[in-house]
């Protein structure tokens, strides 16, 4: 299991692709994921974690899943040095 550290660098990495896309909703999340660095297994590991700890909720619409940020969340990564309105829904491509 990957060390606290690494975890929130995939977390801030996360962070930063989640505004990249909510400012840029029109890039398929897989381009910004691979400019971000994240592998698909980091990715994936991360978002479990997200889920797993209520970070992140998870429903579908159309048969595609959506990730959406719970308050909670939203909050912590504004401490981190988010941008204040961060409201981000990510549909993955």
């Amino acid at each position: 299991m990957e060390d606290a550290l690494s975890f929130f660098q995939n977390l801030n990495a996360l962070k930063v692709m989640l505004i990249l896309y909510r400012d840029n909703p029109n890039v398929p999340f897989e381009k910004l994921r691979g400019e971000m660095g994240i592998s698909e297994n980091q990715l994936s590991d991360t978002l479990g974690k997200l889920i797993t700890a209520e970070l992140i909720h998870v429903r579908e619409v159309d048969g595609i899943p959506l990730f959406t940020l719970s308050r909670e969340a939203r909050m912590s990564l504004n401490r981190l040095g988010a941008r204040d309105k961060l409201q981000v829904t990510v549909a993955p491509v």
